[in-house]
């Protein structure tokens, strides 16, 4: 998809930075506004350009971020409809893609786990655990999909491929978000007999008696093989700024029912399965940690050779 990249710098370098921008093929559009920012103080130039050129224009900018430091500030933005005669080819076969500064934002707005998000993975881990002490596939598909337990791990992998000093924030928002998913179960192991539902394992789902627990209590050569492939999905998925579906990759997870086991466990004093939950739920996360350093260690190479060539 097209981007919008809005510079705001020194009015001494926006010569500079235009020469610059004009060379690079695919660029749609470009506006300078002299004066037009007070902070930073400076001029705003305004660049439209295709998904192709955008590597090759952050790394012109990046130059000048790294060489003025606080005076330059740059936004990214895709809009939602665009009509420029000169570049409609280039439109028409423009990918959908995202460069690191992109991903690393897009990670800071859905993997930071804040009062919200804890309780949404709360609620999640609760879910769960009726959906397997009732054997309900689409009650613990349901907590699945409302977990935002993907996106911390993608964190993960890509502090470690961009070589940041962020790795912490993306290990703090999945110790965080996990454990509150485990509080959550827990709490619901409490409550559920209270009701009459025995946990982990009761009865009246449609689903033979302990069929879930067994499936996400456990590591087998299929579980492993659709984590892997899920892995690669999710982390394709950020990189192709399509992070709104990994919803449908935390199905093919065991991320949200293992942790949920290893709570009511834990809870039940059923220790030998709670585990065996935390060895799945281990064994998922490295897999999705792996696959996206893979995935997006992959793609930062591919864009390199591409400036470099």
């Amino acid at each position: 998809m097209p981007r919008v990249v809005t510079v705001a710098l020194p009015s001494d370098r926006t010569e500079d930075l235009v020469g610059e921008l004009q060379a690079i093929e695919g660029l749609l559009a470009l506006r300078v506004f002299p004066g037009g920012s007070r902070q930073p103080p400076g001029d705003v130039v305004d660049a439209e350009m295709t998904d192709r050129c955008l590597p090759t224009m952050m790394h012109v900018i990046d130059r000048y971020v790294r060489a003025a430091g606080s005076g330059v500030s740059v936004t990214m933005s895709e809009p939602t409809g665009m009509v420029t005669t000169p570049g409609s080819d280039a439109l028409a076969r423009d990918p959908a893609s995202s460069t690191l500064e992109e991903m690393e934002f897009m990670m800071a707005r859905e993997a930071t786990m804040g009062l919200n998000k804890m309780l949404v993975m709360a609620i999640s881990g609760a879910m769960a655990v009726v959906g397997v002490a009732t054997d309900s596939l689409h009650i613990v598909i349901a907590a699945m999909v409302i977990a935002p337990g993907f996106e911390p791990l993608m964190r993960l992998a890509l502090a470690t491929v961009a070589n940041r000093r962020v790795w912490w924030r993306g290990a703090s928002d999945t110790g965080k978000g996990y454990g509150a998913l485990v509080v959550g179960a827990g709490l619901a192991g409490l409550f559920l007999p209270v009701v009459g539902v025995a946990v982990p394992v009761g009865e009246g789902g449609y689903l033979a008696a302990g069929a879930l627990a067994a499936y996400w209590g456990g590591v087998s050569v299929s579980a492993t093989l659709v984590t892997v492939l899920g892995g690669l999905a999710g982390a394709l998925l950020v990189a192709a700024s399509r992070s709104v579906l990994t919803a449908g990759v935390m199905i093919a997870l065991a991320l949200v029912p293992a942790a949920a086991l290893t709570g009511v466990g834990v809870v039940v004093g059923d220790f030998s399965m709670a585990g065996a939950a935390a060895l799945r739920w281990l064994h998922d996360a490295a897999i999705v940690f792996v696959c996206g350093v893979a995935v997006l260690g992959g793609k930062r190479a591919h864009r390199r050779r591409g400036l470099s060539s």
